[in-house]
């Protein structure tokens, strides 16, 4: 079986692994992974029992799991349904419109390829172990200097966070723990919270786009004023704090899978498609009243 860059397979021995997608393939036979319920894996291809899954039931199993808290179609509230019908005169073809996806997804996913490229849960285990802060600070100058996704004094913050040998794997640390670990998600994401208050790095954003880009099936990046127009025309519960704190954080999950399934008309097919509508929202409000 030949793989390719961005294919979905299964592993049929360890199907708890869940869908994975083929970040790169090696010529010496090997081949790096990222399944949704085990992350990052190298497995050798002639020994490892995976199964291809096709690009239409990668997304049934995506939009299945999006969509399975709630079977009962929700309202579509007015002022969501004005930014819907402008999107739609914006990309007629929803989430699947070719200039939707060169313009808002694609950037997304390279991104998402850019993360995992340089910072993958066996990279930053190894530079961790190693305490190689020199080189854990490269590669997230490298990510940092290239993401479309934040914000240039969002960067900064970041950038000053790691200058230190101290701050350096600190901030490590709290990007594998939110991203990759197996620990509670509220205690990682609020330890984390804690460093980047203490690194002068609290930005919603700063402490969000990790474990988004890491998997974005489960996982939001909260832009703060986006967020907090689209839980108004979307009319859910979203307890805003400008200090970082996990309620905000678990409103602003909740209010992305409810989204999903307001939005399933335009066929999203993950939440890097409800990201990017979030982050239109003030602009399609705009549109839709002038």
């Amino acid at each position: 079986m030949q793989l390719q860059k961005n294919d979905h397979v299964r592993h049929t021995k360890v199907p708890g692994w869940g869908l994975g997608k083929v970040l790169q393939t090696s010529p010496n036979g090997y081949v790096d992974i990222q399944f949704s319920q085990a992350g990052h894996k190298r497995l050798k291809m002639e020994s490892a029992p995976l199964q291809k899954v096709s690009t239409e039931q990668a997304e049934e199993h995506i939009t299945s799991f999006l969509l399975e808290s709630n079977q009962k179609p929700p309202t579509i509230p007015p002022r969501l349904q004005m930014c819907l019908q402008t999107f739609r005169r914006i990309f007629p073809k929803g989430f699947r419109d070719q200039r939707y996806q060169e313009t808002q997804r694609n950037p997304r996913l390279q991104d998402q390829h850019r993360f995992l490229g340089v910072l993958s849960k066996p990279q930053l285990m190894r530079l961790l172990h190693d305490e190689a802060v020199g080189e854990l600070r490269t590669r997230f100058d490298t990510f940092l200097a290239q993401t479309p996704l934040l914000f240039p004094k969002e960067k900064a913050s970041a950038r000053q966070a790691i200058q230190s040998q101290e701050g350096c794997l600190r901030f490590a640390c709290g990007v594998f723990d939110v991203a990759f670990s197996d620990r509670d998600e509220n205690t990682a994401f609020s330890d984390f919270c804690t460093t980047l208050e203490s690194l002068e790095a609290d930005k919603w954003a700063v402490a969000t786009i990790f474990p988004f880009l890491a998997d974005p099936r489960t996982n939001i990046l909260i832009r703060p004023a986006a967020c907090q127009k689209t839980a108004i025309c979307s009319q859910t519960r979203l307890r805003y704090h400008v200090e970082l704190n996990n309620q905000t954080y678990t409103d602003a999950q909740a209010m992305a899978r409810t989204l999903f399934r307001q939005l399933i008309d335009l066929q999203p097919r993950d939440l890097l498609d409800i990201q990017a509508f979030i982050s239109m929202v003030p602009h399609l409000l705009r549109r839709a009243t002038t």
